[in-house]
């Protein structure tokens, strides 16, 4: 199970993220996705053990659904059939 300052560290992973981030859909994406961590790190200590292991198990799933579909639409935009207008 992660700690508070693991869920913390997630944070600020998602902030690096959105100031590296090169279009603003990414960067409020990684917004998002920071304040749900914060959210969530700083009900840690109120939250009983099995509580916040599905909490945390919910942000993570968000966290990799918003990434898989935001690849996903990359490749889309990438592909032939969509830059030849």
């Amino acid at each position: 199970m992660l700690s508070q300052s693991d869920i913390f560290q997630r944070a600020e992973e998602c902030e690096r993220a959105c100031e590296a981030a090169a279009d603003d859909q990414r960067k409020v994406m990684f917004e998002l996705l920071r304040d749900m961590w914060i959210a969530l790190a700083n009900e840690t200590p109120f939250l009983p053990a099995r509580v916040l292991e599905e909490q945390v198990e919910l942000v993570e799933r968000i966290h990799s659904s918003a990434l898989e579909c935001r690849r996903r639409v990359q490749v889309m935009w990438s592909s032939p059939a969509c830059r030849m207008g």
